[in-house]
């Protein structure tokens, strides 16, 4: 017959009778299922197996652990892992939104202004982060030309690079390269927070520097994030 399914569900007894008593339904771990239900609904199963209970359907969608559905003609046993509740759910990069953060770098320390960015980033500022998945926001950096370094490092910090030539190894102040390319040093430094794989190179894109107050990103309309140094 079309349109009719059957459902078998099996419960605990002292979990209906904690129920019908209390109100509230604790885990029942040493119980064992007495109980059988057979339902039949044909679309709308709510009323029918809210009847058969004896109290509201709404009240048992808020038990997870109290009805298990089974395949065979028998009531089965509720082990202890059919009883703990899995709560941990994993998203992909489209479940989520991506929004748009504009970041003021003038004045800020480079090291603790990147570590902020590579924070937004990440995706580790919302409540559905997946480490295996891009989740964060969009990062727009203006005037990265400004950031300051603590202590001495302005001084005595310096980068490597080695084109894989012999006699290719170059070294260059930071001085010098904040003045000639802020970008790239600001990138450097966010890179380096942010997973080392392919993972870590698509983030990466999604971070867009600039030396000066202007960016051509307006039509985002990116929202201004603070950051207290």
């Amino acid at each position: 017959m079309s349109g009719i399914k059957t459902f078998n569900y099996c419960c605990c007894a002292s979990a209906i009778e904690t129920l019908n008593h209390t109100g509230i339904v604790q885990p029942p771990w040493k119980a064992r299922p007495v109980l059988c239900i057979v339902v039949v609904a044909c679309g709308n199963r709510q009323p029918l197996l809210g009847q058969l209970c004896g109290f509201s359907f709404d009240s048992l969608t808020k038990i997870p652990y109290l009805f298990k559905p089974f395949q065979s003609g028998f009531p089965q046993y509720l082990s202890g892992a059919d009883l703990v509740e899995k709560t941990t759910r994993f998203f992909r990069t489209t479940d989520i939104p991506q929004k748009w953060h504009l970041v003021n770098a003038d004045g800020q320390t480079l090291g603790r202004v990147a570590s902020k960015v590579a924070h937004l980033l990440r995706g580790k500022h919302k409540p559905e982060f997946t480490p295996n998945a891009d989740m964060g926001d969009f990062v727009v950096v203006v005037n990265a030309a400004k950031v300051k370094m603590t202590g001495k490092r302005t001084e005595l910090k310096e980068y490597f690079h080695y084109t894989g030539y012999p006699g290719g190894a170059t070294f260059e102040k930071y001085q010098e390269l904040i003045r000639k390319k802020p970008e790239w040093v600001f990138e450097e430094a966010v890179k380096g927070m942010l997973p080392h794989n392919r993972l870590g190179r698509q983030i990466i894109k999604k971070l867009k520097v600039y030396g000066g107050a202007e960016h051509p990103h307006v039509a985002q309309q990116p929202a201004a994030y603070t950051i207290q140094n």
